[in-house]
C-alpha cells in the first residue's frame, strides 16, 4: 500500500484529502504545517507528499527546497488556493522553481487529484 503523506494547516481540508485517499487504498499520514511535514518524510519514508504552499512556521515552499536540497526524488504535488498578496500563477511559477512535480488549484476534483497521484507513482 502506497503511503502519501497530506500536509496543510486547514484541518478540515487535510482530512478531505486524506478520506478520498483512503477510500482509494491509500494510506495516509497528516501533518499542519511545514515543520511536521520535513519530520514526517525523515521518519516515515512517503511514496509522495501533497503540500499547501501558504501554511504558518514552515510553508509550503520551504519544505519543498528542503526536500529538494537532500536530493530527494519524492513526488510533491503542491496545492494552492492563493495566498497572501500572491496570485496563483505566482504560486505555480515559485512552485515550478523549486521543483514540485505538480501544482493543483484549490478546490480541485477528487478525480483531478487522484489521476495526478496514479501518475507520479506509476
Amino acid at each position: 500500500m502506497k503511503k502519501i503523506l497530506v500536509v496543510d494547516d486547514d484541518e478540515f481540508v487535510r482530512e478531505s484529502i486524506c478520506a478520498v485517499l483512503n477510500v482509494s487504498g491509500y494510506q495516509t499520514l497528516e501533518a499542519g504545517n511545514g515543520e511536521e511535514g520535513v519530520v514526517l518524510i525523515k521518519e516515515e519514508a512517503p511514496d509522495l507528499a501533497i503540500v499547501d504552499i501558504w501554511m504558518p512556521k514552515v510553508d509550503g515552499l520551504s519544505l519543498l527546497r528542503q526536500v529538494r536540497s537532500e536530493n530527494s526524488d519524492l513526488p510533491i504535488i503542491i496545492v494552492s488556493g492563493g495566498g497572501p498578496g500572491e496570485t496563483l500563477e505566482r504560486a505555480t511559477a515559485i512552485a515550478d522553481v523549486h521543483s514540485a512535480d505538480h501544482v493543483l488549484f484549490k478546490p480541485f476534483e477528487d478525480d483531478e487529484l487522484l489521476e495526478m497521484i496514479e501518475k507520479l507513482l506509476a
